[in-house]
């Protein structure tokens, strides 16, 4: 959070099991403490990552290290440019577009 007190920059990379990739770059806007449906919708997402992953070869350790931890805060921003981050030769390619800003 003092980070992002002191340049409001936010760099937000989602990433998909079909290698699918893409990096969103904005500007800070809020910071929230979570609620219990909050958490119970990001539980869903934590379970549904690391029975996936987990299907493909990661260990179940492994998978709870890197996507077992909850929550404590939720953070809103304005997001200002979108990048590809799927390799392959668009990679690093900003898709979008300043007049829809």
């Amino acid at each position: 959070m003092q980070y992002l007190s002191e340049s409001g920059r936010v760099s937000f990379f989602v990433g998909m099991i079909s290698h699918e990739a893409y990096n969103f770059k904005g500007q800070f806007v809020s910071s929230e403490k979570l609620n219990n449906e909050d958490l119970k919708i990001s539980e869903n997402y934590r379970n549904n990552v690391i029975d996936v992953i987990t299907s493909v070869g990661l260990s179940k350790d492994a998978a709870l290290n890197k996507f077992g931890k909850v929550p404590d805060l939720g953070i809103t921003f304005k997001v200002d440019k979108v990048y590809i981050q799927t390799p392959g030769p668009d990679a690093g390619k900003e898709i979008t577009n300043s007049e829809t800003k």
